[in-house]
């Protein structure tokens, strides 16, 4: 049987089995145990049984690093995602992917840079999300900064775009396609009733409760 055409970002095919490694509280984070070693047997347990299972490409993240900081995972978790990385390269043959919770491009991007990895996920990328860490930035300019400095162009970056466990700041301006041009050129749509074909959806919001007027004081 021929291989499937790799046409997501030039790694995978259309119809492909993703895979995610949870890895367990890594150093710096409050659940940390202390070693590292139960965290490796862990990422290679799983690693295997997704290998097995046919998966395509897999994500090691540091989900047991929580309560996450909004942006930087810090240096302690950089370094040991480092490791672990350089670990699953070796061990999973396919596309490779690293995820530095909750926002951490940048952290992720150097740690896919050393370890050779294919590709980092992004929580949010563009916009601002609303989160339990506070409010969560787009990181696109600095992201591609500094992927462009340390020379990793080749590292894809996929970008969440309604990230979950959170609410957008403001809602999302609808696109359509512009008349004549490629598909994937989109013009913001309109404030008009002349195209009924484009669905919006529902976006959560959050607001404030009123505040009350203050007590009246005595004259």
């Amino acid at each position: 049987m021929p291989a499937a055409k790799k046409n997501i970002a030039g790694l995978l095919p259309r119809k492909c089995l993703l895979g995610v490694v949870h890895l367990p509280a890594l150093p710096g984070a409050p659940n940390y145990g202390g070693r590292l070693d139960p965290i490796r047997q862990s990422m290679r347990r799983d690693l295997l049984a997704l290998k097995k299972g046919g998966a395509h490409a897999v994500i090691i993240e540091n989900f047991g690093d929580a309560p996450f900081a909004a942006d930087s995972a810090g240096p302690a978790g950089v370094a040991c995602l480092t490791s672990l990385a350089c670990e699953a390269r070796e061990l999973f043959p396919g596309p490779l992917g690293i995820n530095l919770l909750r926002n951490d491009g940048v952290g992720a991007m150097a740690v896919a840079a050393a370890s050779g990895a294919d590709f980092i996920r992004v929580n949010v990328l563009v916009g601002a999300r609303l989160a339990d860490q506070g409010i969560l930035n787009g990181i696109a300019e600095k992201l591609l900064r500094f992927r462009k400095r340390i020379g990793a162009g080749h590292i894809r970056i996929f970008a969440d775009v309604d990230v979950k466990h959170s609410a957008p700041m403001a809602p999302p301006t609808p696109l359509r396609t512009r008349p004549g041009t490629p598909g994937n050129a989109a013009a913001p749509m309109p404030s008009s009733s002349a195209a009924p074909a484009l669905a919006t959806a529902r976006i959560p919001t959050i607001s404030a409760a009123p505040t009350p007027p203050p007590p009246a004081l005595p004259c």
